[in-house]
């Protein structure tokens, strides 16, 4: 059992409420009731709290006037300071952002107790399978929301999630768990991030899952993390915060820490076999029984048969009965999505963005198309984990006649760099034999690919999926599918003078 403080009620926290969560602060006797909590001063309304989160490029101590000005009653900071009469100060010594967590779900009522919570984090697969669990719970009739990168839904239907993260921060997080609690959620599926699960970060504090899955690791966000050790160790955060069962792949590099840290509720898996395939299907086979997957890449089947399990134990219902509904999933949008055409290629739009999952995918599409170039157009992010553009620029040069290198989300790094670091992992015996070309501007990276191809070549658009939006020194409104249909239509018109 987990004690929650009597004081939580939801919409009418007053100063003096959160003034004893954070500081155990008796004396404290403002009642006046906060509207909400922000850790950007843009986002303060009138009577809100402004918590001062310190950043990699600034501190939130800087915009504290501007909270003030925007009618913020409290601040909530690491040091005692001087405030304008009316503003509270509210100190702590703790990480402020975990403070922020534990204040918001006091804030909204603790919504996750009333929950099933489900968490799922790893490198690569942790949207699709998040997906494929809030799909077949919602098979078997059950009230289930989703929080992940690509969707969310609180119990409202499903909708394009309104984050640009793909774990919100805690208080909108927790908004969104109580409105899941109003609108009948029983079931609560949460694509839980490295930084999410980080004691630096720790939106997640104090959630406890029913059941969690890991998808399988390999490296990512060593900007943040620094070592491939606290990477790891930030994913199996999630396992510690599991009541129930918790699943993981036998050949995950994380298994074996797993078993020995967490025991009994740690249940490893092996993945079944595939005895068949073709462009939009697989089938394998479990316990002598064979299954379909409406999709015919080997790591799909990883995070369907994962996410499967997961329910089969959740529900306490045979794993046949729950494979069976596997024929019937829908992917991810941005996730091995085909594009329609009528000019006789293979145009594929993938979010891979990892070393492992473009080798993964395009190995893939090799064994089923031996002839015909293949054609990648990818980037790398801007000010984040510069140690894996080396890797694409290995994995993707390995399987492609032709690689277009182009902007991702820049930001305010320079183009020139990410492309230089890229280059690097490039080996000398491929240089030769790989067509590479540098076009920053993506639509018009796009518009070559197409212009450079022939019939039954594959053309893959790589690290954009369902996103819709670049971030360069200024954001722009951008889409995959529209970038590619726009270049369909330039290529017809060239094609037609």
């Amino acid at each position: 059992m987990h004690n929650y403080p009597a004081f939580a009620r939801i919409d009418n926290m007053t100063v003096r409420e959160l003034t004893y969560l954070i500081k155990k602060d008796a004396k404290e006797n403002d009642d006046r009731t906060i509207t909400g909590l922000f850790y950007d001063s843009t986002s303060i309304i009138k009577d809100s709290v402004f918590f001062c989160f310190r950043g990699t490029r600034t501190n939130g101590e800087l915009y504290i006037q501007d909270a003030i000005d925007r009618g913020a009653i409290a601040i909530v900071c690491e040091k005692d300071i001087q405030l304008p009469l009316g503003v509270k100060c509210i100190s702590t010594q703790e990480n402020i952002r975990n403070v922020y967590a534990k204040a918001s779900r006091a804030f909204f009522q603790y919504p996750d107790k009333n929950l099933k919570l489900i968490g799922v984090s790893g490198t690569d697969g942790k949207s699709s399978t998040s997906y494929f669990i809030y799909q077949l719970l919602k098979s078997f009739g059950k009230a289930a929301g989703l929080t992940s990168t690509v969707y969310v839904d609180d119990g409202s239907g499903l909708k394009k999630t309104p984050w640009r993260l793909s774990t919100p921060e805690a208080f909108p997080l927790h908004s969104f768990l109580k409105n899941a609690c109003n609108n009948g959620c029983e079931y609560m599926v949460i694509e839980a991030t490295s930084h999410a699960l980080s004691k630096e970060y720790d939106r997640l504090e104090g959630i406890h899952f029913t059941s969690s899955l890991l998808t399988r690791i390999t490296s990512e966000h060593l900007d943040f993390h620094k070592t491939h050790r606290a990477y790891i160790d930030s994913k199996l955060r999630l396992f510690e915060m599991t009541d129930g069962k918790c699943f993981i792949l036998s050949d995950n590099i994380a298994r074996e820490e797993a078993e020995e840290r967490f025991k009994s509720k740690v249940k490893v898996l092996d993945r079944p076999e595939i005895v068949s395939l073709d462009t939009s299907s697989l089938t394998f086979i479990y316990d002598g029984k064979e299954y379909t997957l409406p999709f015919f890449h080997s790591y799909m089947l990883e995070n369907a048969f994962t996410a499967a399990s997961l329910v089969s134990s959740l529900l306490s219902l045979p794993l046949p009965e729950v494979l069976m509904r596997l024929s019937n999933l829908k992917r991810v949008e941005g996730r091995d999505e085909l594009v329609q055409n009528n000019i006789g290629r293979n145009i594929i739009i993938d979010f891979a963005h990892t070393p492992d999952s473009v080798s993964r995918l395009l190995s893939d599409y090799r064994a089923l198309y031996p002839d015909g170039d293949f054609i990648t157009v990818l980037g790398a992010a801007g000010e984040r984990d510069k140690s894996k553009r080396a890797g694409l620029g290995r994995e993707a040069s390995r399987y492609s006649s032709h690689l277009i290198l182009t902007e991702e989300d820049n930001r305010n790094e320079s183009f020139d760099e990410i492309v230089n670091d890229i280059l690097s992992g490039i080996p000398t015996e491929l240089r030769s034999r790989v067509d590479i070309q540098i076009i920053e501007r993506r639509e018009d990276a796009i518009l070559k690919a197409l212009e450079i191809s022939s019939v039954k070549d594959s053309i893959f658009l790589l690290g954009k999926g369902h996103e819709m939006s670049i971030e360069g020194k200024e954001k722009r409104k951008y889409s995959e599918r529209e970038a590619v249909r726009n270049a369909l239509s330039d290529l017809c018109a060239i094609c037609s003078r």
